[in-house]
């Protein structure tokens, strides 16, 4: 099938895309990352937008429209999104790229982690406290903790979580660089992804039910329902 595709000018270099007439696609489809409106999501909309300035930029955004439509031909026949899994919701997916930043300044094995689905925060309330805790775990082992009011470690004089450079030892988190402010963005950012992605999941699933395009939807398993007939392949 033809894949005939509308694309207009939202603000000063920056460009939207959607296919002309739902046929193919589904009208909108959070796990396939088709927007609500039916635009397509291809990257950090409103914290890096993928900007056309020059002959450069705009192959570069041919090259991501032409992988996100590729990723489209394959979820319709295998049933699923491929690949790595990204944020539903713009504020979700501005977490996730926080997270992926804090990440990649904290060490390749971090990045790798997140990837792989291997940190989860735990957010304990108490009076006796001054403020939430956010517990961040990493392969279901409790590695620190963040007050989330305050925005900072509980305790910073523990040895940093990074990987030392040859056999030296690692320097507490309060004395290596950066990595201090990168474990209060993870563990802050990777809570703001699941309660911003979850509280997007419930809007959208009122007012919208699954396009039943593939077999494995949040907003399938909300609703409780038997998702509707599918669209053609791509």
């Amino acid at each position: 099938m033809v894949l005939q595709l509308l694309v207009d000018v939202i603000k000063v270099d920056c460009l939207e895309v959607r296919e002309k007439v739902p046929s193919v696609l589904p009208a909108s489809c959070p796990q396939r990352h088709i927007n609500y409106d039916g635009s397509f999501c291809l990257g950090w909309l409103g914290v890096i937008d993928k900007k056309i300035t020059d002959q450069e930029a705009a192959s570069d955004w041919w090259k991501t429209l032409y992988a996100y439509l590729i990723k489209q031909r394959r979820a319709a026949n295998s049933r699923r999104w491929p690949g790595e899994e990204w944020a539903h919701g713009h504020k979700a997916a501005a977490s996730q790229w926080f997270v992926e930043e804090a990440a990649k300044n904290l060490g390749d094995d971090f990045i790798t982690d997140f990837k792989l689905g291997k940190f989860r925060v735990e957010k304990i309330e108490t009076r006796k406290r001054p403020s939430a805790l956010l517990k961040v775990f990493r392969n279901n082992v409790h590695i620190y903790s963040v007050w989330e009011d305050f925005k900072c470690l509980t305790n910073s004089k523990i040895p940093c979580l990074c990987k030392p450079v040859g056999s030296r030892r690692p320097k507490k988190i309060k004395s290596c660089g950066e990595h201090r402010q990168s474990l209060v963005d993870l563990g802050i950012h990777l809570h703001l992804k699941e309660v911003e992605e979850r509280s997007f999941v419930k809007a959208y699933s009122s007012l919208k039910s699954c396009c039943g395009t593939l077999d494995e939807c949040p907003i399938k398993i909300l609703s409780g329902l038997e998702a509707p007939a599918a669209h053609g392949k791509v």
